[in-house]
């Protein structure tokens, strides 16, 4: 559910920015150790995003462990194998480790970023913060 251009979290459901001009948008989604429990995401579908080449991966921005959809389009881009099933990986890895060992939830925000390729993005921001002072901000080489 969107409160104007806010995004609110309801029921630890991802929401994801509507595609403009085949660019995704930020996704959204809270992580609580409910919600990892369930492992509630899909793997990504057969459909190629925007962009996609020949030796690139279907990457989800919320990850399925997080309840990220594969079949959702919004939620889906092209990303580089490397930084797709390594390093990207190992980051939601570590905030699914941080909500389970702490039992807080978190808030996850994950967005492309795009330079001067239309479809294509460089980077991915992975942001990430609970109500008692840890936060991760990184931005990840997307190829």
């Amino acid at each position: 559910m969107l409160a104007g251009a806010t995004p609110a979290l309801v029921h630890n459901c991802p929401i994801y920015s509507e595609i403009e001009n085949g660019r995704r948008g930020a996704a959204y989604v809270e992580v609580t150790p409910e919600s990892l429990a369930s492992n509630g995401g899909t793997p990504p579908g057969g459909k190629k995003p925007d962009g996609f080449r020949k030796g690139d991966s279907r990457g989800h921005l919320i990850g399925r462990q997080f309840g990220g959809s594969g079949t959702d389009m919004r939620n889906i881009i092209a990303q580089g194998k490397d930084a797709n099933n390594v390093t990207i990986s190992k980051i939601e890895v570590m905030i699914a480790d941080h909500v389970r060992d702490t039992g807080r939830a978190v808030i996850m925000s994950v967005s492309p970023v795009y330079g001067a390729a239309k479809y294509r993005a460089e980077a991915v921001r992975i942001e990430a913060v609970d109500d008692f002072g840890w936060s991760f901000d990184q931005t990840v080489s997307n190829f």
